[in-house]
């Protein structure tokens, strides 16, 4: 009898170690696949943009644009941006879906364009009109001001150039040149 219980302590022991063994495998199989998961997904969050900025006016993004991998595609908007927004400077929250899965982020809408106008010939006489009468056909995607860079001389007869200065409300200046001509009153008063 006593050979037979060597014999199964000699079976126990070699059971025992080959479950380690499968557990170890098993264990180290999924330690591999959590690994190669998380990369997969890490690889998937570094593709894709926090942000994108669109020129203000833009008439659409690109939701493609969302993806740092110029050769990926596949981007649709769940929540997008409206012509209104992309109308006026902002931030604005979006969601994008990718590869099957969701992802928020966000366009900033930015002005970056210098405003434009035409400038207005004018002949004055001893006084200068509103800057923004000066200037014709402004084109921006936000509010304008005018105002002059240097008030002109106005007492001496002939042409000047005076410099109208536009500036948007996102700080973009535009200077247009406008020819003036300062006339003199050469007519006495009468009474």
């Amino acid at each position: 009898m006593a050979p037979k219980k060597h014999t199964n302590r000699k079976n126990y022991s070699t059971g025992l170690l080959a479950l380690c063994v499968i557990l170890f495998v098993i264990l180290c199989a999924l330690i591999i696949t959590a690994v190669t998961l998380v990369q997969q997904e890490n690889a998937i969050l570094e593709n894709i943009r926090s942000d994108v900025a669109v020129e203000a006016g833009s008439e659409s993004v690109n939701p493609d644009a969302f993806l740092k991998d110029p050769g990926s595609s596949g981007v649709t908007f769940v929540q997008g941006v409206t012509a209104q927004q992309l109308a006026v400077p902002g931030t604005y929250d979006v969601v994008i879906r990718w590869n099957e899965r969701e992802f928020a982020s966000q366009v900033r809408v930015v002005d970056t364009v210098k405003p434009k106008a035409v400038a207005v010939p004018t002949q004055v006489m001893g006084v200068l009109p509103e800057a923004m009468q000066l200037v014709d056909n402004i084109q921006d995607v936000t509010q304008v001001t005018a105002s002059y860079l240097a008030e002109p001389d106005l007492t001496v007869p002939g042409t000047v150039d005076v410099i109208v200065v536009l500036k948007d409300t996102s700080g973009n200046e535009a200077r247009i040149t406008v020819p003036v001509t300062v006339l003199v009153d050469q007519q006495a008063p009468q009474i």
